[in-house]
């Protein structure tokens, strides 16, 4: 086989018959769940920007039809964390996150909005609930466990996942 040959054969590939048919399948059949699946969303939403808005001096602008919210940090810029470091930038602040409460954000600059981060919700209301405050207890500088009253008393813990195979 020329190399030409083996390059186009792993650039250009259509999806498995499988798949395709599940696609159909999934197009043709009952899309009635998805009021449910979008008030599901939208109420997550809701809880993100009502947690993170405003508060702490972050801005949380409600968005539209995304499984995401990108937060201002402007006013964390130029601040130093209790372990001495200069927070420089967003992509400084969603480490900061990640590395003293084990949050998982993505900088704004990798989306060309900066400084910023970008929060998802497309996970259930207890995970979101945990991140919000820890998000606001780093943001004033407290620990998450004096901030703990506002909401994660409603969301019992997720249960564990049951595969079936």
């Amino acid at each position: 086989m020329s190399t030409r040959s083996k390059l186009q054969s792993q650039s250009t590939s259509n999806p498995a018959a499988v798949s395709q048919a599940a696609a159909v399948a999934a197009l043709n059949g009952p899309l009635s769940f998805f009021a449910e699946w979008r008030n599901t969303y939208k109420m997550r939403r809701d809880r993100v920007v009502a947690l993170l808005h405003g508060r702490a001096g972050l801005d949380c602008p409600t968005p539209d039809g995304a499984f995401y919210a990108y937060v201002s940090c402007t006013t964390q810029i130029g601040k130093t964390t209790p372990g001495g470091k200069l927070i420089k930038d967003d992509s400084d602040f969603v480490m900061y996150l990640l590395d003293d409460f084990k949050v998982a954000t993505v900088q704004g600059a990798a989306y060309g909005v900066s400084p910023a981060f970008r929060i998802s919700f497309a996970t259930s209301m207890y995970v979101i609930e945990k991140a919000c405050i820890s998000e606001l207890a780093l943001s004033t500088r407290h620990r998450p466990s004096l901030l703990s009253k506002v909401a994660c008393r409603k969301f019992p813990p997720p249960l564990p996942v049951t595969w079936v195979s």
